[in-house]
């Protein structure tokens, strides 16, 4: 019952737009406590978090970008902090090797 603990959306040209727009809005509107974003046209994952705490309350955070490596980021892991153990590297997502 209520909504999702995690939702991961994967954008389209079609849909991207409304995708990070409307749904987002949707989804925190609902309390969705964890919102991927999974950009294949550029290549990476953003995670957002609900918080339950202070003056966001009930809101997003900003959201962590987590590129692949060859943006000079070492950090190439996405990782659920919802579902435990459940994470994604972001080089294997869109260059499998």
């Amino acid at each position: 019952m209520g909504p999702p603990d995690l939702i991961v959306e994967i954008l389209s040209p079609s849909t991207g737009k409304k995708d990070l727009n409307e749904k987002f809005s949707l989804y925190e509107r609902h309390g969705v406590k964890e919102y991927w974003i999974v950009d294949p046209g550029n290549k990476y994952v953003k995670v957002f978090h609900w918080q339950t705490e202070g003056r966001d309350s009930g809101k997003y955070d900003n959201g962590v970008l987590i590129p692949p490596a060859n943006w000079k980021d070492d950090n190439t892991i996405a990782q659920s902090v919802i579902l435990k153990g459940f994470s994604v590297d972001v080089d294997d997502l869109f260059d499998p090797k």
